[in-house]
């Protein structure tokens, strides 16, 4: 995570571009790679659970479509508790992966903190707005990542 300068204020993109630098600077199949990788996977994962709760309600009507969206749901449930117990395993046993996915989960968070008080600052008492400022702050952030990650997997 880059260090932070207390007295001037860090902007999203040049916070995320500290993170992107940290990612950047890995190497395939390497504890901070795999953290990076699984910490992704991990929040696309919840991300479509949103997804596949908000099909199943609003396919309450249609008992095909229902039993459809839930079955969904309940598979990425247990892909999330798969991905969980893997992160666990690896924090307990790969040296350097748990320090690596803290590291990357805090600058995610600090990145969305950022963010928020951007969103609040462009777009005051507009709570619409400041989500979807936020989410696109959160899409562009994760399709960068992706990006690096998979440009390091492939050079490999």
């Amino acid at each position: 995570m880059p260090e932070r300068d207390k007295n001037k204020p860090e902007t999203v993109e040049q916070f995320g571009q500290g993170l992107l630098e940290f990612v950047q600077k890995t190497e395939f199949q390497t504890p901070e790679y795999e953290a990076v990788s699984d910490f992704l996977d991990l929040r696309r994962l919840q991300e479509s659970l949103k997804i596949d709760h908000r099909n199943a309600l609003s396919s309450m009507d249609d008992p095909e479509k229902n039993r459809h969206w839930e079955s969904q749901t309940r598979i990425t449930e247990f892909k999330i508790a798969f991905l969980e117990h893997q992160i666990s395993h690896n924090q307990s046993r790969v040296k350097g992966y748990q320090s690596a996915y803290v590291h990357f989960g805090i600058g995610f968070d600090e990145l969305m903190s950022i963010a928020g008080g951007e969103a609040e600052e462009n777009f005051p008492g507009d709570e619409d707005q400041q989500r979807f400022y936020e989410a696109k702050i959160l899409n562009s952030f994760f399709s960068k990542i992706e990006d690096a990650i998979n440009t390091i997997r492939e050079s490999s």
